[in-house]
């Protein structure tokens, strides 16, 4: 997956009862899910809230992160790693995926993983 196909944020988190068990549903704007995260373990409940807002808010994270990047690395990176896949570009960065001193380095790995790569 080479584009950024996810659903339009915002995401929201709504809880679910159902007898013994509670779920949380993420969903966007218009209320379709795009993840139920449960467990039928006792006392669970912190941990999945802490999860399910973790994943509500991944796209204004990515957003925040791609930002970042370009704007740390418009000198650098930007100019060596193609801004549509994050792949880098032959001949191109000198702070690439072999080199450790790029401080970004994790960053556009974590954009690549985002889109699937």
């Amino acid at each position: 997956m080479n584009k950024e196909q996810f659903t339009k944020k915002p995401w929201h988190v709504k809880f679910h009862h159902l007898e013994d068990m509670t779920f949380v549903t993420v969903a966007d704007e218009s209320r379709k899910p795009i993840c139920e995260v449960f467990s039928h373990e006792p006392n669970w409940e912190d941990e999945q809230e802490a999860n399910a807002h973790l994943i509500a808010s991944a796209p204004e994270l990515y957003e925040a992160l791609k930002g970042a990047v370009k704007e740390a690395c418009g000198t650098c990176a930007m100019m060596h790693v193609n801004p549509d896949t994050y792949d880098f570009v032959e001949n191109g960065c000198p702070f690439s995926e072999e080199n450790n001193t790029c401080d970004y380095r994790d960053c556009i790995a974590i954009l690549r993983k985002a889109r699937g790569k």
